[in-house]
Formats: structure tokens, sequence, C-alpha cells
């Protein structure tokens, strides 16, 4: 892996690395990845403020630009940027969407992420986090799935019995190429195995948020190109068939640069439970997330079956089990840490381990219960949440005007999800 870190002069680096193109990228409120390949000399001439992209509303509909937002410029984070050695001659770079002026924009994930990490340390917190992705692997390539208007989705030859030794050499060769271009973009794993049904669950190593999180998006792209080149399709898509459920666990560490307060873990937990229906739509931010199953869970405990599991009986060590498989994790880990803010900031005490919790039904649900709670507004920005209240809303609407019949994923979640997030 070879990184620019800023200790020499970004020319001499790109020279020393003989880097032509930089790809630039940033997240839509969806997750999805937008940006451009640029040349050198324009990426260089561009800083600090970055090139302009026609966004795309922050939404998935990739194609039809919205005439009312205005031209941004994705600003590029140079600590990411990084040589890809499966493409020598291309270098990676992470960006976050930037005003004409060169200031922030409030709704941009990862600027948010960034903000409430700052909140977090200035509580004298400073935290590691870990994803656990899931995702499905089917034996035909994406054109032909779309081609076939995803009929008879089998997955990979194989992988039906979960953690079997035997069934995951089907897709060794697979792994193998997509583990080694992560190590290419500086993305560790810890470990990976079959799960039932074609799912694949990928362990990342922990991490600072913002790299880990970042970490989340390279990731999802290299497993998009390898798909594409090995002729298989491999999708975040939660529920893509009946047969199928994704999610991604989230695992966060805290450590304290002081002598925690009393009760701090009690409090941190009584704000992740508190705040848990508010933070819903983050967790799963489409229609097709409600598809996966049971809405009735234990809030918080020490078992599997716990929407929030406790780790550790004396520290700040937890693990988000109802997270689906297609968020935006810049979104998803801002929503989880302002929520563990918000108990500490309010001293909110924790309910009885394993207290039973309905959660929301539908994303209507999800957003409603969004816009009744204040403590998150106040600490992601009211704006922010403003801008995310709508654009769910107009996803939900949009849900039920093309979904006849609700017991029945439609075309149009296949179109908008399968391939995309």
């Amino acid at each position: 892996m070879s990184s620019f870190r800023g200790e020499d002069s970004l020319g001499h680096w790109l020279d020393r690395h003989h880097l032509d193109v930089i790809r630039t990228m940033v997240t839509t409120l969806d997750g999805s990845g937008l940006g451009s390949h640029i040349h050198r000399h324009t990426f260089v001439k561009s800083l600090p403020d970055g090139c302009h992209i026609r966004e795309l509303a922050q939404s998935t509909e990739h194609g039809v630009a919205d005439k009312n937002w205005p031209e941004l410029l994705l600003r590029p984070d140079l600590t990411t940027l990084i040589q890809d050695r499966h493409n020598p001659n291309l270098g990676h770079c992470i960006a976050e969407y930037a005003s004409e002026d060169g200031t922030p924009i409030s709704f941009c994930p990862r600027t948010t992420l960034r903000k409430i990490v700052e909140q977090l340390e200035a509580q004298h917190y400073q935290a590691q986090v870990a994803f656990e992705l899931a995702f499905c692997l089917f034996d035909s390539p994406y054109d032909q799935i779309r081609g076939d208007s995803y009929q008879n989705l089998a997955p990979v030859s194989g992988l039906t019995k979960t953690h079997s030794i035997r069934r995951a050499y089907h897709i060794r060769d697979f792994m193998g190429e997509v583990t080694e271009r992560m190590g290419y973009l500086g993305v560790e794993f810890e470990s990976w195995n079959n799960l039932a049904n074609g799912q694949v669950q990928l362990n990342l190593l922990p991490g600072d948020p913002l790299v880990s999180a970042d970490c989340v998006i390279r990731t999802k792209e290299v497993l998009y190109e390898v798909a594409v080149d090995y002729s298989l399709a491999a999708t975040f898509m939660t529920t893509p068939t009946s047969d199928y459920n994704g999610a991604i666990h989230i695992r966060h560490t805290l450590t304290s640069d002081q002598t925690p307060p009393e009760h701090a873990r009690s409090f941190w937990i009584g704000g992740l439970v508190q705040e848990l229906n508010a933070t819903m739509s983050f967790l799963r931010p489409t229609a097709n997330d409600y598809r996966r199953g049971p809405t009735v869970t234990s809030t918080w405990g020490t078992d599997t079956n716990c929407a929030i599991r406790s780790l550790n009986d004396d520290d700040i060590n937890i693990e988000h089990r109802v997270s689906a498989s297609d968020i935006n994790p810049y979104l998803a880990l801002s929503v989880i840490l302002a929520s563990g803010i918000s108990g500490l900031v309010n001293q909110t005490k924790t309910p009885p381990i394993q207290q039973p919790l309905i959660l929301p039904a539908t994303l209507t649900d999800a957003v409603e219960n969004l816009e009744q709670d204040s403590y998150l507004s106040k600490i992601i920005g009211r704006y922010t949440v403003a801008h995310w209240v709508a654009n769910r809303h107009k996803e939900a609407m949009e849900f039920q005007q093309h979904t006849e019949d609700d017991d029945v994923i439609s075309r149009w979640e296949l179109d908008r999800y399968f391939e995309i997030i």
C-alpha cells in the first residue's frame, strides 16, 4: 500500500508513483458512489476546493440531475489518497461535498460523521469501529440478471451451509481477489465465511470511525468490480428475493482520555436504547429493508437476539444488530454515536435488560419516529435531519407508487437497489 500522508509534496508523490489519473469518490445519501476520474494535473490545480460535480439529488436515481441543485465541489481529503496497485496508474481519493465558496455542505454524509466524531471527542471519548458486512453473491453477471428481469436468481454453487469449509471453497478465488484488492486500497479484513442462501460475511478490522466508514465504501466498490470481472453479481440489497436477508453489524468501543464519569456506560446504553426508533430510518434506509423480518425484538442485552448487544459488562463495547446491509456507513455510524452522546449529555437511564421493543414496520413509520424526536436533530443538525426526512418520505412514496403487492418484491425495487447500493 502506498498512500499520501503529507510527508512529501503532492507533485513529487504523484511523480514517484507514476499516477496519471485520480478517481475521487463521495456517497449519495443511499451510500452509492459518485465521483470522477480526473487527470493528475487537473486534480492538483483544483486543490484545495476540488472539482465540480453535478449533484444527482442525493438519491439512487442515476442519470437525472435535479435542476434545482447548485453545482457542487468534491473536496478531496488528501489523507485518503492512495495508489491502486491493481491498476498502478490510478489513484483513489475520498472526497466531501463543498459549496462553490469551498465551505462544507451539512448534508454530506462524511462531513456529518466528522462533526459527530468531534462532538464525541469534546466528551473526552474516542471510538474504534468495526463493520461486519453481509452480501449476496449470485452465479450470473449483472447484465444477464437485469435482462432476465431478476427472475430465478441463483446463488453461487454450493453456498448453502453456514461456515462450511467445503462450501467456502466454491468462492475461494473470488474472495481471494476481493481481499487482495482491498489490501491494495489499505482495507484490512479480519475474516470471511459463507452463510446460508448464498450470502457471504466479510468482517473488517476495527479502526477510527471515518477510516472505518471509508473502508466500507471502498470494499463495496471492490466487490462490485471483482464480481463484474468474474461474471458474477454481488448485491447489498437487503431483500432481493424472499430467501435472502442482508445485514451489517456495527461494533463500537469507546476509550476516554479522562476518568469516565460514574455510570457513563449506563448513560451511553440508555441513549442508544432511547434513540433507537428515531435512528431506524438511517439503519434501515429503504422500503425494501422492512421486508427482512420481525419488527419485535429485545432492546438491549448480551444475547444475539438483542437490537443493541453489550459485549462487556464494564466497558462501552457495543454491537448494533438491526442495521440493514444497504446502509450509508457514514450516516448509520453518525446516528449510533449521536445516540450515545445524547445519553451522556442527558444522563439517560438504561431500561431493564432485554425489555421488549417494537421496531418500525415501514420506512414511513421510521421517518415519522425521527420527526418526533428532538435529541438527534440537536446533535446531527436540524438541516441535515430535515433533508434526510424529505428524501426518505420521497423514497417511501415512490415505493408505494411502484409496488402493487406489498408481499411481492417489485421490479422497481430490484432496478433501484440490486446493482446500485
